[in-house]
């Protein structure tokens, strides 16, 4: 694990780095190729990302998957959080019509 020199202000200092971009982009890529693998491949694959934090992740597994496998992947969004006068399962059947062809939908949600 190697340290940049960062940009930030003198009066701030890093206590340390968990992963660089380049051991990130890494665990990413062995990530989409688990994902491609584990799914015979992305033809009937959608990602919805959890909100907040999850639907960038989301976003970037499905630019991966499709640049990998030159099909497109869609991303779609879920917000547990809102509170809505319906029932849970009419918000997530409202939310995966983003996805609606996918006959796979994975849930991608980043934890801290």
């Amino acid at each position: 694990m190697t340290t940049k020199p960062s940009t930030r202000p003198s009066n701030l200092r890093e206590k340390s780095q968990l992963m660089s971009a380049s051991e990130i982009e890494r665990t990413l890529v062995r990530l989409v190729h688990e994902i491609i693998e584990k799914n015979n491949g992305a033809a009937d694959l959608g990602l919805v990302g959890i909100k907040r934090r999850g639907v960038p992740l989301a976003q970037r597994l499905g630019e991966m998957i499709a640049r990998n496998e030159k099909t497109p992947v869609p991303v779609g969004t879920l917000d547990i959080g809102r509170k809505v006068q319906t029932t849970d399962r009419e918000i997530i059947e409202v939310k995966l019509r983003e996805v609606d062809n996918a006959e796979k939908v994975l849930l991608v949600e980043r934890q801290d």
